[in-house]
């Protein structure tokens, strides 16, 4: 099977494309993915990626989509030439972990950043699902700073008119935007403005919601999702939006922190609108926990007592986190050499270029290649 493994790529292609569903031929393509050679593979990308695809239709269609979580991770290594680079396997892997609800089986391919896009037999449209989905794993994992992340690149991918993966990817980016930063993010000097004008109509009641959180008014928010609730319910989006909402009881007590040093639980309740003090205290101590705000609760009195944080940024967990930090820097400020070097020294740019006599930065902004 290694030495011949583009013949039985294509062998299992026919087979695939001409069998039912089952367990026994999953398992056919995962002992193939498990012995395959990889140089051999990338010569005929298309075919391996169709091959993943009809097996994850597979595994859907017999309900048991985490049968095919292994084979993709599997296949994903042999198809990229490095750890970089978009395969059509990443979406098929994140849309499997969102199916079966195994979010942690995709971090680790997700939490590579992609700087590569090399013929994998990659479409258009799995780079617009790879970042959607990944957006929805990132949610799901409760990392929703990673989930605009992504959600805002599949949104930025260039394109000259509004789909329906840009609609819901939007949607789930304000509420994500909302829990993670406490604001709604903007785009709009990023986004196409045809599309972000229809992302603004399609998504009206979104805004809304986004508006009336910006007011820190609990009540207000409330009224207007519960004026929502059938659309949010049907968009599947009414259980993060339950989780924005928790988001802004938070946003108002660390407000009240840089405004107070000592404050009584039913003034924080009230300040809130939280049911009871029970309810503020309980809301404290999770905040506290996270590492949020720094608070001190006194039960006999019922106060609450807020402090600066102390770190003094000498500890050996500080100094690893900055060099962590620094050595990310650097590995990105290489990546991105090496790909202005790729595209400096493409034919087709040094061409272009070239005509007229001109420099490159003679060139308007509409005419130079987009990396």
């Amino acid at each position: 099977m290694h030495a011949h493994s583009m013949g039985y790529l294509f062998l299992l292609n026919a087979k695939l494309g001409a069998s039912q569903p089952s367990l026994a031929l999953i398992d056919v393509v995962r002992r193939f993915i498990h012995n395959c050679d990889s140089r051999q593979i990338r010569l005929v990308p298309d075919r391996f990626a169709n091959m993943c695809r009809r097996c994850s239709d597979y595994s859907i269609q017999l309900r048991r989509a985490e049968l095919a979580i292994g084979l993709l991770q599997q296949g994903i290594g042999r198809l990229r030439p490095n750890e970089h680079t978009l395969t059509p396997l990443h979406m098929l892997l994140a849309k499997h972990c969102l199916l079966s609800k195994c979010y942690h089986e995709a971090r680790a391919v997700l939490d590579r950043d992609v700087t590569d896009v090399a013929n994998t037999g990659l479409v258009p449209v799995d780079i617009l699902l790879y970042f959607y989905y990944g957006g929805m794993v990132y949610i799901g994992l409760k990392d929703f700073r990673r989930a605009t992340l992504f959600l805002s690149q599949c949104m930025t991918t260039p394109a000259t008119h509004l789909n329906a993966i840009f609609v819901e990817a939007f949607k789930k980016f304000v509420l994500a935007s909302l829990i993670a930063e406490g604001r709604l993010i903007s785009l709009s000097k990023q986004l196409n403005p045809i599309i972000y004008k229809g992302l603004q109509i399609a998504c009206k009641p979104y805004l809304e919601i986004a508006t009336a959180f910006s007011s820190y008014d609990p009540d207000h928010l409330h009224a207007v999702v519960t004026a929502h609730g059938a659309l949010l319910q049907a968009d599947k989006n009414l259980g993060l939006c339950k989780q924005a909402i928790q988001a802004l009881y938070q946003c108002i007590v660390t407000r009240l922190t840089h405004t107070y040093l000592t404050l009584s639980i039913s003034d924080i309740a009230a300040h809130a609108k939280l049911p009871s003090p029970k309810h503020a205290e309980d809301l404290l101590l999770d905040m506290t926990a996270k590492g949020l705000i720094r608070a001190r609760i006194d039960q006999t009195n019922g106060m609450a007592s807020f402090s600066e944080d102390t770190e003094d940024f000498s500890t050996p967990a500080t100094a690893d986190r900055l060099d962590e930090r620094v050595r990310g820097v650097l590995l990105m400020n290489r990546r991105l050499r090496a790909m202005d070097e790729d595209v400096t020294c493409h034919p087709s740019y040094i061409k272009r270029t070239m005509e007229g006599g001109r420099r490159p930065d003679d060139f308007p902004d509409t005419h130079r290649m987009r990396v």
